[in-house]
């Protein structure tokens, strides 16, 4: 999907039950299917873009995290 251009997002589905954690889900994608720290980057404000907030506080959460995230997988 991530290849082919779709919107993806890193998630866990219910970590109560499958005690999975996001820290898990990241681990999983970087080191079995090979994304790329940018992709990851791109995992992460795709979920801000389509989270249920205003569009103010998706802009202030994306400014926000955007330079943090590009210190940590892009260095």
């Amino acid at each position: 999907m991530v290849a082919s251009g779709l919107k993806t997002t890193i998630n866990t589905d219910d970590p109560g039950i499958s005690r999975i954690t996001l820290t898990d889900e990241f681990k999983l994608v970087i080191e079995d299917l090979q994304l790329t720290p940018r992709q990851v980057m791109k995992q992460i404000l795709t979920a801000v873009e389509g989270s249920f907030q205003s569009e103010e506080q998706r802009a202030a959460l994306q400014a926000e995290l955007d330079p943090q995230l590009s210190a940590i997988f892009l260095g």
